[in-house]
């Protein structure tokens, strides 16, 4: 019978075994060797904090937009702050349209960021519905000789308001580890090219997260909006079961009595347009939205064919005025689409329907302001 106290001498063997099949288990490769050590070798792994937010919106936004992100403002003075913001915001836009995040995140390379009511301004602008500015408080390049740290903290505002939506901030790191040599085999730790791009990507993936949970659905066709021409052609021209199936079902019955009339069979779109307070006045920024309209019916599919333009209002003020309100608003866009764009008038009829098929309760500014749109619908 074997003796009981030589049991634990194993330990010594099995010890090395197991801390080996570990390091395997975490390596990107190995090479094996006869004549010198094994090299094990993995990547440099990002090290990060929890993510602060510190403002958040209280419920989800419905209505799809259009963000303008700024370069990254690094407030530490270093060599060539300006071109390394500008490619660490770029990392976030490559990030983020793969998430993906924001229906359109626009990044202009030639913005510098000079203030906070600058940069809204140039928002309104460019009619953008939100301003993201990421910058970055602290950061450490050690490069792939040392350890690289870096702070960012994300704020995005509304256009229209200029009040803050959303405040968050997070710190990465990657350590840099010395090749250790453990008799047998050495492990060597592999850090990428660039640390700070690395670091980047993992918060920016990390910030997405709590983005996608307020944002509306990327795809603006989900609720039945359309923002290019492409998307408004397809719209126009898929068949009102194919338009069902893409809107969320809370949406509204479309409007069907003129449009039953006019022998609307074919599908609709919703075009974001807002107009001054009690007027049918179009606000200038969103001319763009209209011009994409303007394309879709002069495109080839659509020249010559006959649409049906339907106003839509939130609950403020009473039914009658909203319902007159709404028409009116309907027959300014056919005035934009006869001059800016040469579409028959003939071609264009208006209708208003007022607060009466709003696609979400009236309950919030957010929800009054998805409920104020324009509905085209194709006629036969």
């Amino acid at each position: 019978m074997k003796h009981p106290s030589r049991r634990p001498g194993r330990a010594p063997v099995l010890l090395p075994v197991l801390l080996l099949c570990a390091l395997l288990g975490a390596c990107n490769y190995v090479q094996p060797s006869l004549t010198q050590q094994t090299q094990i070798v993995t990547d440099a792994a990002v090290d990060r904090s929890n993510l602060h937010v510190y403002v958040r919106p209280v419920e989800r936004l419905h209505s799809p937009v259009k963000a303008l992100m700024f370069p990254m403002w690094i407030r530490e003075t270093i060599p060539a702050r300006i071109e390394l913001g500008r490619s660490l915001a770029r990392v976030f836009q490559d990030a983020w349209s793969e998430e993906p995040v924001f229906p359109t995140l626009v990044l202009p390379d030639e913005l510098v960021y000079r203030g906070r009511e600058s940069a809204l301004a140039e928002a309104r602008r460019r009619g953008a519905d939100m301003l993201v500015l990421p910058s970055v408080p602290y950061l450490y390049a050690g490069g792939t000789v040392d350890d690289s740290a870096l702070t960012i903290r994300c704020d995005i505002y509304e256009v229209a308001s200029g009040n803050m939506l959303v405040s968050m901030e997070q710190t990465g790191r990657i350590e840099f580890e010395r090749n250790k040599d453990w008799v047998l085999w050495m492990t060597r730790t592999r850090m990428p090219d660039s640390p700070l791009y690395s670091i980047t990507r993992a918060i920016a993936a990390d910030m997405a997260v709590p983005l996608r949970s307020w944002l509306p659905p990327v795809d603006p066709r989900r609720l039945g909006f359309a923002s290019t021409a492409d998307e408004i052609v397809d719209g126009l021209t898929a068949s009102p079961d194919e338009n069902a199936n893409q809107t969320d079902q809370g949406a509204s019955v479309r409007s069907m009595d003129l449009a039953d009339e006019l022998g609307a069979t074919t599908g609709s779109v919703y075009i974001k347009v807002e107009f001054d307070v009690d007027k049918a006045t179009i606000r200038p920024e969103y001319f763009a939205n209209l011009d994409e309209l303007g394309q879709a019916l002069n495109s080839p599919k659509l020249k010559g064919r006959k649409v049906l333009i339907i106003g839509h209002t939130d609950s403020d003020a009473s039914d009658q005025y909203n319902l007159e309100l709404s028409k009116r608003r309907a027959a300014a866009v056919k005035s934009y689409l006869v001059q800016r764009h040469g579409i028959d008038p003939a071609l264009l009829a208006t209708d208003g329907r007022g607060e009466s098929e709003p696609l979400v309760p009236n309950t919030t500014p957010a929800n009054k302001q998805l409920n104020r749109r324009v509905e085209v619908r194709l006629a036969q």
